[in-house]
């Protein structure tokens, strides 16, 4: 899947709105690798979750707006997880079973 941030109309535009998110979280002292993912599967006790950027949160039902990851755990953003208030969703990543990345080529 090629690169894109949901709700922006092109690459320029959605690496703009990164580039806001990546500043904003960094102010908030979140820090992450930053290479932002389109999807993680991970287990939650028995059931398998899913979360897909451009697809709604499967706890909040909010769009998923980017899926980033540090050392120990991976931060869901939608708009008020991480992005216009709150702080992401934070999965450890002993629980990550899959990770698709986004394509840059």
């Amino acid at each position: 899947m090629r690169f894109f941030i949901p709700f922006t109309t092109n690459l320029e535009q959605a690496q703009l709105v990164f580039q806001w998110i990546v500043t904003h979280l960094n102010r908030k002292g979140i820090f992450f690798k930053k290479e932002p993912i389109f999807q993680i599967l991970y287990w939650l006790g028995n059931q398998s979750i899913t979360e897909t950027v451009g697809q709604k949160n499967s706890g909040t039902g909010e769009v998923v707006m980017t899926i980033l990851m540090n050392n120990s755990e991976f931060l869901i953003c939608s708009h008020s997880r991480g992005i216009l208030s709150g702080e992401p969703i934070r999965i450890p990543a002993s629980l990550i079973e899959t990770v698709i990345v986004f394509d840059y080529s």
